[in-house]
């Protein structure tokens, strides 16, 4: 839920509930406010937007496995702050964020995400997609005590530790619908769609 200040602050609050076999929770709950400011203003968002958003909120964890620090679950405050960019033009779209999250419990805990994408427009609706990510990596405090055999570490069933991840994505997209139905609302993160 996001409120508009006025054209470049907006102010809001989310909440996020989601189950990850992969990173040892049953169930993770997660809410509380942040704030935006878009150093362009809102109106320009369907050509350029640079947004500085800092969040943060309150997380409980219930684990599958007792974690390596001897937890079931745990109620963590955590806050982020997340530089994003976008850039839209006939020929396509380029966007690219920075994010830094942190534990409060223990504040060598910690994550810094980077990412970016182009989408070139072949012709309309049709778009070649590349795109990567970076992760240093800090917060594992989820990981499971009980270790993991050669069958998760083969088949990915389980976060493994480690210091950092990346990944590099190619691809091609088609985007259908009427050009009057757009999704144009990029506060708080929000999802940018654009037909032309």
């Amino acid at each position: 839920m996001v409120w508009s200040l006025s054209d470049k602050w907006s102010f809001g609050g989310k909440a996020n509930a989601n189950r990850s076999t992969y990173e040892n929770r049953d169930l993770a709950v997660s809410g509380g406010p942040a704030v935006e400011f878009n150093f362009f203003p809102y109106s320009e968002s369907t050509r350029r937007s640079v947004t500085l958003r800092y969040a943060a909120e309150i997380i409980r964890f219930d684990y599958t496995e007792i974690t390596v620090e001897g937890e079931m679950n745990q109620v963590l405050p955590r806050h982020s702050l997340t530089l994003s960019s976008a850039v839209q033009q006939p020929w396509g779209d380029i966007m690219g964020s920075i994010e830094a999250i942190q534990y409060l419990h223990e504040l060598s805990t910690h994550r810094i995400n980077v990412s970016g994408r182009i989408e070139y427009r072949i012709f309309r609706g049709l778009n070649l997609n590349v795109g990567g990510s970076f992760s240093r990596i800090k917060d594992q405090f989820y990981l499971s005590a009980v270790g993991l055999d050669d069958d998760d570490i083969l088949l990915e069933r389980l976060d493994r530790e480690t210091d950092f991840s990346y990944d590099l994505r190619a691809g091609f997209s088609f985007v259908f619908g009427s050009k009057f139905a757009n999704i144009v609302n990029p506060r708080m993160g929000g999802r940018r769609r654009f037909y032309r």
